[in-house]
């Protein structure tokens, strides 16, 4: 089209009907239908119209020769009224004695083009999903803005049939549309939780259609949530009344129960906002990059591709777009986002761990299962979720970040790296510095990057004349935001001339220094150069020295590490050397700046060595402060602190075996495994022992107190591997660790081996010998008083007692255990003392005691978020529920221990609830089923070596073949049965045996023999309450 400027005809169609010509308002139109017909040639302006379809379409009704005269005087009056304001020679109309239509070089500008053009483009454009695009959600907006009526809407038309017939239809098209856009918009702003604009748009659907339920849902609970619950009703009322009128209908039932609810006060299960979890807190404004954003956004909303890869470098403003990003499209995403910051991360293995608390993915315990297997299996179930990785570049995550793809299909990585990831999958863009002047006759103001300046040094009183400097010196760090920022900072105590010179001199100097530097890296080394001699000699110390820190650190650190004052942070904080995250209480420095400082740290050696041992030292102290509380009630508490300074705590632990500090290794030790074993981080706290354990043998002279390290370092090892299931490797460590004590004194390290002595040989179903390592553990606790070993000594005592079928015995060594754990705050102590004595109860038949205790054991865990723990009391809890005959709720139980374990890929914990579900299909008489699952758990703990559980599924099996009176097949079953028993020590799996040997009897019609074996089965020491009953219960039905 030829662009005519001030004559674009401009029009407004929707809800009314107005024209202009640039600004000159069109007003001399005779009728309606003179209006009609201009909308319409307008509306329909792609091609030229015959005369005989116009004329019939507006004037259908009259004769054709009439109607044909009709159009051709409106045509004619539509010329003239804009005749005055078109350019000379310009019409509005192009006619011949055959065709009309509108002049194709005017300009057309028209709310129902434009409403069309944005619908259009967010419905042609590949996102994942319309919901998750903020750029067409965005253009939803404009459009139902763009919607103020119906089309035409006032106009009085008559002899118009066809025409009325073409409007009704192109009416009931927009509305329709207008409704799902805002039907679109209304999930997008309940996904943000933003309520109000979850009502203006319910509201503008009710007012397109007073009938729509969903619109009225939507209302109802945005405004109950708002505390408007009257509010709410009313609408529901005005609805009712609404359906009655027009349908003669009622609302529907999820309407009607929303409304009952509401009547009732009760909670109300609204939507809440996707989570972003774990965002630092922002406190600067979002400055240009307008553009980078919106592509940004596109690319992440887009179907094809589910990593990006913010690419740049330091100091460039990745992470600053990157959460931008994330605040606007994170809450779009089904469940949410999180923001992970790698720069602190040393090892693949530590962003996995960092990975798992980030996005809440349970690591399990007790089963051989890599790390890297664990995130994967529990990442699948995260859902459509967004990741955002920031600062790669430094560690080698591209295999691991294609397999977390692969492993979730909904998940979206947003990363942000200096260098790319390398992978076929990444869609990379790049991020370079904010526009700046290009020339000295450019306004300075109109650039970003000095805009930039302006904000960060707060000078806005500025003409645009004196901003030369500003405009040098962004150009000198070619809008590098981070140099920008420093800059700005130095303006308070520097002339900006100055400024300008200084880092052009340092640019000079640094060609000769640093020859090899990267441009851009040039440029902000110079300004850091600037902002470094601007620091006062003690400001100078603490920036060097609080390098040291990984991950942040407060204030109390960093007054120990290098007597560093508050007002000395606060300065520094001031002069964007540092960041500070209030919420956290907590500094922290850019990466880029961290390198530069710790480049002047490493050039005084002295200075670099006090602050490594202080630094040790501190946290230290801090972990040895809290190893205790991680074993009580404050534990989750606890865990939190430490997890804040991980990343320091390892550094502490990294330099004290470097170092081979015996002192501060021995302080780090306990706590870190503590932690290590609460989190279920059982491969990485294998890794970072194993350190310590090198660090030990590498040493010359062993003395006692290091002999008596190594050892303790070994036996918290073999916990590691045993709970991997790596039993072998643990009876190493174990026996590398008691050969190492032999001959010395009772210690607290000896009783720890004795103890994970005895655990992996329960483990490994040797109960006897468990039972006496066991003693001898408890044994040396007493010695040394050690009032928690002496828990954990009785607890495993009473659980083998248990496995022995020693049921009196188990329930008073569980029941010391707990009176001694309560007694001390032992809290992890107590509750394994509380399911031992569950497995009791059930054992003995007292249903309702054992209830109890697994009940209680199950709120344990749950507070705790021990989800292994929880699945096990489930387990329990379904057994238990067998026993006393409900079957349903057994079934719950073992579902919903299945689905946890797995979801974190417990193979154990699985077998387990597919025993159990065999059980309750026994119950049911669905013996199909029982099969099933019993050859599902059976291969399981064929896997697994596990003797007693392959005997439990070899007897369900010949349960359903007993019933189904295929007893040659029973027979097979319990013979296998008995085999694997006789490779146990488990003291009441025999009685078990007793029972179905009995019912085979039984259907076979051997009576006597049938009821001897009953007989044997109740008179066996160890039969459980379970079997017992159903033996009695044969009994007495007198076969």
């Amino acid at each position: 089209m030829k662009l005519l400027g001030e004559s674009t005809l401009r029009l407004s169609l929707l809800g009314g009907f107005e024209v202009r010509v640039g600004e000159q308002s069109i007003t001399q139109f005779d009728s309606d239908k003179a209006r009609a017909l201009l909308a319409y040639l307008v509306m329909e302006g792609d091609r030229a119209h015959r005369r005989q379809t116009l004329s019939y379409l507006f004037w259908s009704d009259y004769p054709e020769a009439q109607a044909l005269k009709n159009l051709r005087q409106t045509l004619y009056r539509l010329t003239q009224a804009f005749a005055a304001s078109l350019p000379d020679g310009v019409t509005l109309l192009q006619i011949t004695p055959q065709d009309v239509r509108l002049n194709p070089q005017l300009v057309i500008d028209s709310d129902y083009h434009r409403f069309r053009q944005l619908l259009g483009e967010a419905n042609a454009h590949l996102h994942r999903r319309l919901t998750l695009c903020p750029l067409c959600l965005q253009k939803l907006d404009q459009a139902v803005a763009l919607f103020r009526g119906n089309l035409l809407s006032g106009l009085s038309l008559h002899g118009s049939a066809a025409f009325e017939d073409w409007l009704f239809e192109r009416r009931e098209e927009l509305v329709d549309q207008t409704l799902n856009a805002l039907t679109a918009l209304t999930q997008a702003a309940g996904r943000r939780g933003d309520h109000l604009a979850v009502r203006r748009y319910a509201y503008k659907q009710i007012h397109l259609s007073a009938i729509d339920e969903t619109a009225y849902r939507e209302l109802m609970r945005s405004l109950a949530q708002d505390g408007q619950r009257n509010a709410a009703l009313a609408h529901y009322k005005t609805l009712k009344r609404q359906l009655r009128s027009e349908l003669g209908i009622e609302p529907m039932a999820e309407t009607t129960a929303l409304y009952n609810s509401l009547v009732q006060e009760e909670p109300l299960g609204v939507q809440a906002a996707a989570p972003l979890r774990h965002f630092p807190t922002i406190l600067t404004s979002f400055l240009g990059r307008q553009a980078e954003l919106d592509m940004l956004l596109d690319a992440l909303a887009a179907g094809s591709g589910r990593l990006v890869t913010l690419c740049g470098p330091g100091g460039v403003g990745k992470t600053r777009l990157a959460l931008e990003a994330a605040q606007v499209i994170g809450p779009l995403f089904e469940n949410g986002a999180a923001f992970l910051n790698l720069q602190a991360l040393q090892t693949p293995e530590q962003v996995m761990i960092s990975l798992a608390e980030t996005m809440n993915l349970p690591l399990q315990r007790q089963a051989n299962r890599s790390l890297r297997s664990q995130v994967l299996t529990g990442i699948q179930h995260a859902g459509e979720f967004l990741l955002i990785l920031d600062n790669c570049e430094h560690l080698p995550l591209a295999e691991f970040i294609a397999e977390l793809l692969q492993a979730a299909p909904q998940l979206v990585i947003l990363a942000t790296s200096r260098a790319r990831l390398g992978l076929q999958a990444e869609r990379v863009l790049l991020v370079q510095g904010l526009p700046y002047p290009q020339s000295e006759t450019a306004n300075p103001a109109e650039s970003v990057a000095v805009q930039l300046f302006l904000q960060r040094a707060a000078s806005f009183a500025m003409e645009w004349q004196e901003l030369a400097p500003v405009a040098r010196i962004c150009a000198l760090l070619e809008g590098l935001p981070l140099g920008i920022e420093l800059a700005a900072a130095c303006s308070a105590h520097t002339p900006l001339d100055q400024i300008a010179t200084a880092i052009e001199q340092n640019l000079d100097a640094l060609d000769s220094t640093y020859p090899d530097v990267v441009e851009r890296q040039r440029s902000l080394r110079a300004v850091f150069e600037h902002s470094w001699k601007l620091l006062d000699k003690e400001e100078q110390a603490a920036l060097m020295q609080l390098a040291i820190f990984k991950g942040g650190f407060q204030i109390e650190a960093a007054q120990f590490v290098g007597a560093i004052h508050e007002r000395t942070l606060k300065s520094l904080w001031q002069k964007s050397l540092l960041a500070f995250e209030a919420a956290a209480g907590r500094y922290t420095m850019h990466p880029t700046l961290q390198y530069f400082a710790a480049e002047k740290l490493r050039a005084v050696p002295l200075t670099a060595s006090l602050a490594q041992i202080r630094h040790a030292s501190y946290f230290a102290t801090f972990v040895s402060q809290r190893a205790q509380p991680l074993r009580t009630l404050q534990q989750q508490q606890v865990q939190k602190e430490i997890g804040r300074e991980l990343q320091n705590i390892l550094a502490a632990w990294e330099w004290a075996t470097d170092h081979q500090d015996l002192s501060l290794m021995r302080q780090l030790m306990q706590g870190l495994y503590l932690y290590y074993e609460a989190k279920s981080w059982f491969e990485e706290g294998m890794r970072i022992f194993q350190q310590g354990i090198r660090a030990l043998r590498s040493l010359k002279v062993l003395d006692a107190s290091a002999m008596a390290l190594l050892a303790a370092l070994l036996g918290r090892q073999a916990v590691f591997y045993r709970q991997l299931s790596q039993y072998r490797r643990a009876e190493e460590a174990v026996k590398e660790g008691c050969a190492l004590l032999e001959g010395h004194e009772l210690s607290e390290e000896k009783a720890f081996l004795l103890h994970q002595k005895a655990w992996i040989a329960f483990l490994q179903a040797r109960y006897h010998q468990a039972s006496e390592w066991a003693e001898q553990s408890l044994q040396g606790y007493q010695r040394l008083e050690n009032p928690m070993g002496i828990g954990d000594a009785l607890v495993l005592l009473g659980w083998t007692a248990y496995e022995l079928g020693y049921y009196p015995q188990a329930a008073a060594l569980c029941e010391r255990a707990r009176t001694v754990c309560e007694a001390v705050d032992y809290a992890w102590g107590s509750q394994y003392a509380l399911y031992g004595l569950g497995l009791v109860k059930r054992a003995q038949g007292d249903s309702a005691a054992a209830r109890q205790l697994f009940e209680e054991n199950y709120q344990f865990c749950e507070q705790m978020d021990f989800v292994w723990g929880a699945a096990l009391a489930l387990i329990n809890l379904g057994l238990v529920a067998l026993v006393g005959g409900d079957v349903p709720e057994a079934a719950q139980a073992f579902q919903q221990s299945l689905q946890i374990c797995e979801r974190i890929g417990s193979k154990w914990g699985v077998a387990q609830s597919y025993k159990g579900l065999g059980y309750v299909a026994l119950e049911q008489k669905a013996y199909p089923s029982a099969r099933y699952h019993a050859e599902q758990s059976l291969k399981l703990y064929r896997q697994m070596a596990d003797h007693d559980g392959m005997a439990d599924c070899y007897l369900i099996l010949c349960q359903a073949a007993c019933e189904t009176h295929q007893t040659r097949q029973a027979w097979g079953y319990l013979k296998k049965a008995e085999d694997a028993i006789q490779h146990s020590e488990n003291g009441f799996r025999e009685a078990r045996t007793f029972y179905h040997r009995a019912r085979i009897y039984q259907v076979e019609g051997e009576q006597d023999l049938a009821e001897a074996w009953f007989l044997k089965t109740l008179a066996h020491p160890a039969c459980e309450g379970w079997f017992a009953q159903k033996a009695q219960a044969e009994i007495q039905k007198g076969l």
